[in-house]
């Protein structure tokens, strides 16, 4: 019988490795992941689109919101119209 590694790249993930930064220059990231068709995630980030990001934008206007997971209810879906 063999073995099978089970386990993280410590390497690949150590924070001291430098990143390049994913975002465009000038912005700044905020994210939210999870499992976006779980309601409390849905509702969580509908109401950061609808109450939060627009007066933090009026402050940061470079501000991005980027929501990210599986399986996009329609209400987040609908969400990358605003």
């Amino acid at each position: 019988m063999g073995w099978y590694g089970n386990g993280v790249d410590a390497d690949y993930f150590s924070p001291g490795r430098g990143y390049d930064n994913p975002y465009p220059a000038g912005s700044e990231g905020i994210v939210f992941t999870g499992a976006m068709d779980d309601w409390p995630n849905v509702d969580a980030v509908a109401l950061f689109a609808r109450e939060v990001q627009p007066r933090l934008r009026e402050a940061r206007p470079q501000v991005v919101f980027y929501i990210v997971g599986s399986r996009p209810a329609p209400k987040v879906q609908a969400l990358a119209r605003t």
